[in-house]
């Protein structure tokens, strides 16, 4: 199953990693908790039912719950674990490069941090796209949620980088991630 249908110049909707995410943007940014998703009970006129849910806090704060289809739980989980990990290196790098003096060490950390601060920047733009996309969503059962699957593609084969040319050349970016072909692929690459 492909999707979307079409391709032309509104085919991908999570843009290419152009820059790094400044310190002062870094400081500023107001990094969310997101708990393990769980499941709550809705019961609507007919049944009672269990809803996978994101649970985010700030400052140890319930801001809410967000409805997230079952079948991407995983993949939630991957990102949230995927900002941790670059936000703690981003920290951590930081702190190196400032206790270094000048010299190649720098010079080679600074690479780094530049690298890992620049897909920190597309982690955190893609979770909010996908946040945008699950509260349109307004909690259906089985949406379709583009910018999900587009991430999880562009993830798992390491195509954060590449323009959207490079990404037309590639036979399975529009290949749904969830299907059961694409499943296998994913797991033998």
């Amino acid at each position: 199953m492909m999707w979307p249908r079409e391709l032309d110049d509104r085919s991908f909707h999570l843009r290419q990693i152009k820059d790094t995410i400044e310190e002062d943007e870094f400081d500023d940014y107001p990094f969310l908790i997101f708990e393990q998703p769980s499941r709550i009970s809705v019961v609507n006129d007919t049944y009672k039912y269990a809803v996978p849910v994101l649970s985010p806090y700030k400052d140890d704060h319930l801001l809410g719950y967000l409805a997230l289809p079952g079948q991407y739980q995983a993949h939630w989980v991957d990102l949230c674990y995927l900002i941790v990990y670059h936000r703690n290196a981003y920290s951590t790098l930081r702190k190196a490069i400032e206790q270094l003096g000048d010299g190649e060490a720098k010079d080679v950390l600074s690479q780094n941090f530049s690298s890992v601060g620049a897909v920190l920047k597309y982690l955190l733009y893609a979770r909010g796209m996908i946040i945008e996309e699950l509260l349109a969503a307004k909690g259906l059962a089985n949406p379709t949620l583009p910018r999900f699957k587009e991430f999880i593609i562009k993830n798992r084969f390491d195509y954060i980088w590449d323009s959207d040319k490079v990404l037309r050349s590639r036979d399975h970016i529009f290949k749904d991630p969830l299907s059961d072909d694409m499943k296998k692929i994913m797991r033998m690459s």
